[in-house]
Protein backbone atom coordinates (compact mmCIF):
# COMPACT_ATOMS: atom_id res chain seq x y z
CA UNK A 1 0.00 0.00 0.00
CA UNK A 2 1.55 3.52 -0.78
CA UNK A 3 1.15 6.06 1.94
CA UNK A 4 0.53 9.84 1.38
CA UNK A 5 4.24 10.70 1.52
CA UNK A 6 5.07 7.88 -0.55
CA UNK A 7 2.38 9.35 -2.65
CA UNK A 8 3.56 12.79 -2.49
CA UNK A 9 7.36 11.85 -3.19
CA UNK A 10 5.84 9.89 -6.19
CA UNK A 11 4.30 12.92 -7.94
CA UNK A 12 6.91 15.54 -7.19
CA UNK A 13 9.21 13.35 -9.25
CA UNK A 14 6.89 12.86 -12.31
CA UNK A 15 5.21 15.95 -11.96
CA UNK A 16 6.44 17.31 -15.87
CA UNK A 17 5.50 14.24 -17.30
CA UNK A 18 1.73 14.48 -15.65
CA UNK A 19 1.16 17.92 -16.31
CA UNK A 20 2.79 17.10 -20.12
CA UNK A 21 0.16 14.42 -20.46
CA UNK A 22 -2.37 16.67 -19.24
CA UNK A 23 -1.35 19.06 -21.55
CA UNK A 24 -2.41 16.61 -24.17
CA UNK A 25 -5.38 15.45 -23.07
CA UNK A 26 -6.93 19.38 -23.16
CA UNK A 27 -5.29 19.49 -26.76
CA UNK A 28 -7.32 16.29 -27.63
CA UNK A 29 -10.45 17.65 -26.18
CA UNK A 30 -9.91 21.11 -27.66
CA UNK A 31 -9.17 19.80 -31.63
CA UNK A 32 -12.00 17.19 -31.20
CA UNK A 33 -14.45 20.23 -30.22
CA UNK A 34 -13.30 22.52 -32.84
CA UNK A 35 -13.42 19.65 -35.87
CA UNK A 36 -17.23 19.20 -34.78
CA UNK A 37 -17.92 22.19 -34.60
CA UNK A 38 -17.07 23.47 -38.22
CA UNK A 39 -18.49 20.51 -39.24
CA UNK A 40 -21.95 21.20 -37.89
CA UNK A 41 -21.76 24.88 -39.82
CA UNK A 42 -20.65 23.73 -43.35
CA UNK A 43 -16.83 24.21 -43.09
CA UNK A 44 -14.68 21.75 -44.45
CA UNK A 45 -10.70 20.48 -44.35
CA UNK A 46 -10.38 18.82 -47.07
CA UNK A 47 -9.01 20.49 -49.87
CA UNK A 48 -12.00 20.23 -52.30
CA UNK A 49 -14.79 22.46 -53.22
CA UNK A 50 -17.71 21.67 -50.17
CA UNK A 51 -19.94 21.99 -53.41
CA UNK A 52 -19.67 21.52 -56.81
CA UNK A 53 -21.14 24.58 -58.46
CA UNK A 54 -19.34 27.57 -56.75
CA UNK A 55 -21.20 29.81 -58.55
CA UNK A 56 -23.75 32.31 -56.58
CA UNK A 57 -26.76 33.94 -57.48
CA UNK A 58 -28.87 36.60 -55.78
CA UNK A 59 -31.53 39.03 -57.22
CA UNK A 60 -28.54 41.77 -58.21
CA UNK A 61 -25.03 39.86 -57.67
CA UNK A 62 -24.19 36.86 -59.86
CA UNK A 63 -20.80 35.21 -58.87
CA UNK A 64 -18.54 32.85 -61.05
CA UNK A 65 -15.16 31.17 -60.39
CA UNK A 66 -13.27 29.87 -63.22
CA UNK A 67 -12.44 27.73 -64.57
CA UNK A 68 -15.46 25.84 -62.71
CA UNK A 69 -17.43 28.21 -64.13
CA UNK A 70 -17.50 29.10 -67.87
CA UNK A 71 -16.69 33.00 -67.40
CA UNK A 72 -16.14 34.04 -70.87
CA UNK A 73 -20.03 33.12 -71.68
CA UNK A 74 -21.12 34.66 -68.57
CA UNK A 75 -19.24 38.49 -70.66
CA UNK A 76 -20.73 37.09 -74.13
CA UNK A 77 -24.06 36.46 -72.81
CA UNK A 78 -23.97 40.30 -71.12
CA UNK A 79 -22.08 42.08 -74.16
CA UNK A 80 -25.58 39.80 -76.13
CA UNK A 81 -28.09 41.75 -73.67
CA UNK A 82 -26.62 45.43 -74.06
CA UNK A 83 -28.81 47.46 -76.06
CA UNK A 84 -26.87 50.92 -75.23
CA UNK A 85 -23.62 51.62 -74.47
CA UNK A 86 -20.77 49.17 -73.72
CA UNK A 87 -17.57 50.69 -71.85
CA UNK A 88 -14.49 48.32 -70.73
CA UNK A 89 -11.46 48.53 -69.14
CA UNK A 90 -9.02 45.55 -69.66
CA UNK A 91 -5.64 44.53 -68.91
CA UNK A 92 -5.26 41.24 -71.46
CA UNK A 93 -7.62 40.73 -74.21
CA UNK A 94 -7.15 37.95 -76.58
CA UNK A 95 -10.47 36.00 -76.31
CA UNK A 96 -12.00 36.06 -79.71
CA UNK A 97 -15.42 34.90 -78.99
CA UNK A 98 -15.27 38.28 -76.58
CA UNK A 99 -14.04 40.04 -79.85
CA UNK A 100 -16.56 38.74 -82.14
CA UNK A 101 -19.63 39.65 -79.20
CA UNK A 102 -18.38 42.90 -79.28
CA UNK A 103 -18.12 43.37 -83.11
CA UNK A 104 -21.88 41.98 -83.09
CA UNK A 105 -23.02 44.62 -80.77
CA UNK A 106 -21.19 47.45 -82.85
CA UNK A 107 -23.29 46.76 -85.58
CA UNK A 108 -26.77 46.43 -83.91
CA UNK A 109 -25.91 50.36 -83.24
CA UNK A 110 -24.12 49.66 -79.71
CA UNK A 111 -21.89 52.66 -78.38
CA UNK A 112 -18.79 50.71 -77.19
CA UNK A 113 -15.33 51.70 -75.58
CA UNK A 114 -12.47 49.91 -75.10
CA UNK A 115 -9.27 51.02 -73.06
CA UNK A 116 -6.17 48.35 -73.22
CA UNK A 117 -3.20 48.34 -71.26
CA UNK A 118 0.13 49.84 -72.78
CA UNK A 119 1.87 46.78 -72.20
CA UNK A 120 -0.31 43.96 -72.95
CA UNK A 121 -1.70 45.62 -76.11
CA UNK A 122 1.73 45.04 -77.46
CA UNK A 123 1.13 41.39 -77.77
CA UNK A 124 0.82 39.69 -80.98
CA UNK A 125 -2.10 38.02 -79.29
CA UNK A 126 -3.82 41.43 -78.34
CA UNK A 127 -7.20 42.17 -80.06
CA UNK A 128 -7.07 45.68 -80.12
CA UNK A 129 -6.55 46.33 -83.45
CA UNK A 130 -9.32 43.99 -84.55
CA UNK A 131 -11.59 45.63 -82.69
CA UNK A 132 -10.30 48.57 -84.56
CA UNK A 133 -10.88 47.21 -87.71
CA UNK A 134 -14.39 47.31 -87.01
CA UNK A 135 -15.03 51.02 -85.92
CA UNK A 136 -14.76 50.36 -82.11
CA UNK A 137 -13.18 52.86 -79.87
CA UNK A 138 -10.00 51.93 -78.77
CA UNK A 139 -7.78 53.80 -76.81
CA UNK A 140 -4.55 52.07 -75.05
CA UNK A 141 -3.36 53.51 -71.64
CA UNK A 142 0.15 55.53 -71.18
CA UNK A 143 -0.06 54.72 -67.60
CA UNK A 144 3.52 53.86 -67.16
CA UNK A 145 2.71 51.20 -65.07
CA UNK A 146 -0.46 48.71 -65.32
CA UNK A 147 -3.86 49.50 -66.07
CA UNK A 148 -4.83 46.54 -64.07
CA UNK A 149 -8.68 46.72 -64.43
CA UNK A 150 -10.88 44.56 -65.44
CA UNK A 151 -14.41 45.54 -65.25
CA UNK A 152 -17.20 46.24 -67.87
CA UNK A 153 -20.45 48.38 -67.77
CA UNK A 154 -22.80 47.77 -70.03
CA UNK A 155 -26.06 50.02 -70.43
CA UNK A 156 -24.92 52.38 -67.28
CA UNK A 157 -26.74 49.99 -65.10
CA UNK A 158 -24.82 46.63 -64.60
CA UNK A 159 -21.52 46.08 -64.25
CA UNK A 160 -18.73 42.80 -64.82
CA UNK A 161 -15.72 43.14 -62.73
CA UNK A 162 -13.09 40.97 -60.85
CA UNK A 163 -9.43 38.88 -61.61
CA UNK A 164 -10.87 37.71 -64.98
CA UNK A 165 -9.34 38.95 -68.48
CA UNK A 166 -10.62 38.10 -71.59
CA UNK A 167 -8.05 35.62 -72.41
CA UNK A 168 -8.43 31.43 -72.88
CA UNK A 169 -5.92 31.28 -69.76
CA UNK A 170 -8.09 32.86 -67.52
CA UNK A 171 -10.72 31.32 -69.22
CA UNK A 172 -9.88 27.45 -68.80
CA UNK A 173 -6.86 26.93 -66.85
CA UNK A 174 -6.59 29.60 -63.98
CA UNK A 175 -8.14 30.48 -60.70
CA UNK A 176 -10.29 33.66 -61.21
CA UNK A 177 -13.15 35.46 -59.75
CA UNK A 178 -16.30 37.31 -62.17
CA UNK A 179 -18.43 39.14 -60.43
CA UNK A 180 -21.71 40.27 -62.59
CA UNK A 181 -24.12 43.34 -60.54
CA UNK A 182 -26.62 44.96 -62.34
CA UNK A 183 -27.29 48.42 -59.43
CA UNK A 184 -27.44 51.75 -61.38
CA UNK A 185 -25.18 53.19 -58.61
CA UNK A 186 -22.66 51.30 -58.59
CA UNK A 187 -22.42 51.19 -62.24
CA UNK A 188 -22.24 55.16 -62.14
CA UNK A 189 -19.27 55.08 -59.69
CA UNK A 190 -17.45 52.80 -62.53
CA UNK A 191 -18.58 54.77 -64.91
CA UNK A 192 -17.29 57.97 -63.94
CA UNK A 193 -13.70 56.39 -63.29
CA UNK A 194 -13.76 54.54 -66.76
CA UNK A 195 -14.35 58.23 -67.62
CA UNK A 196 -11.77 59.60 -65.76
CA UNK A 197 -9.16 57.05 -67.05
CA UNK A 198 -10.24 57.41 -70.64
CA UNK A 199 -9.67 61.38 -71.05
CA UNK A 200 -6.35 61.00 -69.49
CA UNK A 201 -5.76 58.57 -72.33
Amino acid sequence: MINNLDFNVLFQQNEKKLYFILCLILIGFFLTYCFNYYSIFGFAFENKPVIENESFCSENINVYFCPLDDCSSKIVDLINSSTNSIDIAIYSFTYLDIANALIKAKERGVIIRVLFDKIQSSSNYSLDELLQQNNIFVKISTNPSSMHNKFMIVDNKIISTGSFNYTTNATKNNNENLLIIADKEIANKYALEFDRLFILN
